[in-house]
């Protein structure tokens, strides 16, 4: 069940620092979320198709960025990261 696979990454600079898989009730409720927020309901999230592929961000059809579930002593975020190139600024 993909809800159960973990992918855990220690980070070199943050030994305590832990970035899980997200599982499908988290995406729910991220993307619930993303939408209120932005008052955009074509934002989705895109599960990740292996335990080490990203958790994708979209509007539409449109790929806006990845977002990763953070766990620090037991404290959850989500970070999204949204990467603009600059042929798209033209």
């Amino acid at each position: 069940m993909r809800e159960a696979m973990l992918n855990r990454v220690k980070l070199n600079d943050r030994p305590n620092r832990i970035f899980d898989m997200i599982t499908m009730d988290e995406i729910q409720k991220v993307t619930a979320h993303l939408r209120k927020t932005f008052g955009n309901d074509k934002i989705r999230i895109q599960p990740p198709k292996k335990p080490d592929h990203p958790t994708e961000v979209y509007i539409l059809d449109e790929f806006i960025g990845v977002l990763h579930r953070d766990e620090d002593e037991g404290e959850v975020s989500y970070d999204l990261n949204i990467s603009i190139i600059e042929e798209d600024l033209q």
